[in-house]
């Protein structure tokens, strides 16, 4: 089975940028802390 992600165009997870215009085209206001050079966390208020 493949697995896909962007809507299925890459077999690869999305990238920070990709995931945090996705949440500000929503009215998102987004934060991102990096933890590590793989790890992060992705917080999106809607206020």
């Amino acid at each position: 089975d493949e697995v896909g992600y962007d809507g299925g165009d890459t077999d690869f997870p999305s990238r920070v940028e990709y995931l945090t215009e996705c949440l500000e085209q929503f009215g998102a206001k987004v934060q991102v802390a990096r933890i590590h050079p793989l790890v992060g966390v992705i917080v999106a208020n809607w206020v």
